[in-house]
């Protein structure tokens, strides 16, 4: 009956199918947000041979970034196309993932235990609301977050290789099901070991691999195998990479994107402390599990002050529910091993998948964006499942007690329905306002209205479409939040420049200089604004400010020798 309901190759078929319709709207988006430092100007991607320096903590995403360029330039289709492409090929892994897990000896002889038709519709459904999942979209339209689906990529092959291996008898165990040869097991092990290597080098999430293995090998195989954690020795060897990468710094000449990154986090180390930090990943960490249940009013920014005390009621509350399911997930596991038990097994695989793939960016290692959707892909594949295996379960349950409820591959159909298809639209109107910059950032403004960053977003994305009184009116917006925010700042005074409102943009120049003297283009465009009026004594004085600041600025040399001849307004301003 299971054959005859599911077939893997069609499956197989229809997952890129059904990712290529979610996203079709995201291969068109434009670059966004950081696309300029790591993409559009990043030098370091635009030959091949600067990766000859392995050093950069992220290397992997920035080799396939230099790929990328190579075959399409600048053009962000390609990259996009990639990213989906990646996707899918995540929500393969974990559909072959739960498949090697339902063919572990704790769950294949368990009892009560599910039939091969539930098991590949738990597979198959947990792969695919991975797919169309719209919180999964940050992760995958955005393109500067490949290093998040990429480092999931390598992290997935990772585990599906070791259970792989195990499960063919590599490495000690033996002749494996269908008495294959342990040196087929020995090869997967082997690529386990390489896709960690290279997960570690993509992003730092990677780090928890080794426990999730060693996890996957106390909770799914037999215990009397004494010599089994000898195994894991090689995986958590790999564990000083990252913590290398980021401590050691980058050569003179290397990534500077890279290394900008490694000194952001260096930064975050010691500009915002663990303690505040983690009280305020108990609530994060909650709204993670609302965003994966009722993903609604997504944003690319949360605006979220960090916890002062645990005894705040939305901090504790949160804490106590969180630390519950965690001990009860722990416990669950230790329990089931011991005692056979596949659907506690199961289901507290998934919790403790989700927490651990989290725990690196939602524990003690303080990040100055507390919260950000694209952290939620790889930990929401351990919900899903878990999800996906309690309802299949609680069929089992209502059949046992009730008889016949619905059939397998009835009860899958209705799943699809009601819950991979309400995604799917969700995922395809996500990524249709991803698809252009005034509606991304417009969307942004709708929900953040206090924060000044959308404000200058969509500030940006109206200046390079032409509206430019629309533009200055979400600079002020964003200044007027912000007083100090100089980028937004200095693009209200070019603004107001284009708008002819020249008071307004000599008042902006000085007041920028005020928060930043070393700054060159408000010292020289105030000079040009004070020969428009015929203050030529103060536009020398900001002239020669301009050179002192870059002697070799040769518009400023100009302006200098043509000083109220008339031909200074021939020289454009920068």
């Amino acid at each position: 009956m299971g054959k005859m309901f599911f077939s893997k190759r069609l499956f197989l078929v229809l997952l890129p199918v059904a990712g290529l319709l979610v996203y079709s709207k995201a291969l068109g988006a434009p670059f966004v947000f950081d696309d300029g430092l790591y993409v559009l100007k990043n030098p370091w991607i635009r030959s091949l041979s600067n990766l000859a320096d392995l050093s950069a903590s992220r290397y992997m995403g920035d080799l396939s970034f230099a790929l990328n360029y190579r075959l399409s330039g600048a053009e962000p289709l390609g990259y996009h196309l990639v990213n989906v492409i990646i996707h899918i090929v995540n929500a393969a892994l974990l559909f072959f993932i739960i498949r090697a897990v339902f063919s572990s000896p704790l769950v294949k002889g368990s009892v009560p235990a599910l039939d091969e038709a539930s098991r590949d519709a738990v597979a198959a459904l947990t792969s695919l609301i991975f797919l169309c999942h719209p919180v999964n979209t940050q992760a995958v339209t955005y393109v500067s977050q490949r290093y998040t689906s990429l480092a999931a990529l390598f992290y997935l092959g990772a585990l599906l290789f070791y259970l792989k291996a195990r499960l063919a008898g590599g490495e000690g165990g033996g002749r494996g099901k269908g008495g294959e040869s342990p040196g087929r097991g020995r090869l997967f092990y082997l690529v386990s070991i390489i896709s960690t290597v290279l997960a570690m080098k993509t992003k730092e999430i990677s780090f928890t691999i080794p426990f999730m293995i060693a996890i996957l090998e106390a909770g799914l195989f037999h215990p009397e195998d004494k010599r089994r954690y000898l195994r894991l020795v090689p995986f958590f060897l790999t564990l000083f990479i990252i913590p290398l990468s980021i401590l050691l710094p980058a050569p003179a000449d290397g990534n500077a994107a890279q290394e900008f990154m490694r000194l952001k986090k260096m930064e975050d180390l010691g500009s915002v402390h663990w303690y505040p930090y983690l009280l305020t990943q108990s609530e994060v960490v909650v709204t993670y599990l609302r965003l994966v249940f009722v993903p609604v009013n997504q944003k690319f920014n949360y605006h979220w002050p960090l916890a002062t005390s645990l005894f705040e009621p939305r901090i504790l509350a949160s804490t106590l529910f969180l630390s519950s399911v965690m001990i009860l997930s722990v416990s669950g596991l230790i329990r089931s091993v011991k005692r056979r038990s596949a659907p506690v097994a199961l289901f507290s695989l998934g919790l403790i998948w989700f927490f651990l793939t989290l725990s690196v960016e939602s524990s003690v290692i303080p990040i100055r964006d507390v919260i950000n959707e694209h952290r939620l892909y790889l930990p929401i594949a351990g919900i899903i499942f878990s999800s996906v295996c309690a309802l299949f379960y609680l069929k089992v349950f209502l059949e046992k007690k009730y008889g016949a409820v619905l059939k397998t591959p009835a009860f899958a159909a209705l799943l699809l329905a009601l819950i991979v298809l309400p995604l799917s639209l969700a995922a395809y109107s996500r990524n249709e306002v991803w698809s252009d910059p005034l509606s991304l950032y417009a969307d942004e403004v709708e929900k953040n209205p206090v924060e000044a960053g959308p404000h200058l977003y969509l500030g940006l994305a109206y200046a390079e479409s032409g509206q430019t009184e629309e533009a200055a009116r979400e600079f002020e917006r964003a200044v007027g939040i912000k007083p100090d925010f100089f980028t937004a700042r200095g693009n209200l005074a070019n603004t107001y420049l284009r708008l002819g409102k020249v008071d307004d943009a000599m008042e902006e120049y000085r007041t920028l200089i005020k928060q930043d003297p070393s700054r060159v283009f408000p010292h020289f465009n105030l000079a040009v604004l004070y020969m428009k009026k015929g203050l030529y004594d103060d536009a020398e004085k900001e002239l020669e400010e301009t050179l002192r600041l870059e002697p070799g600025n040769t518009k400023a040399l100009t302006l200098l020798n043509y000083l109220g001849s008339g031909l200074e307004e021939k020289i454009i301003i920068n």
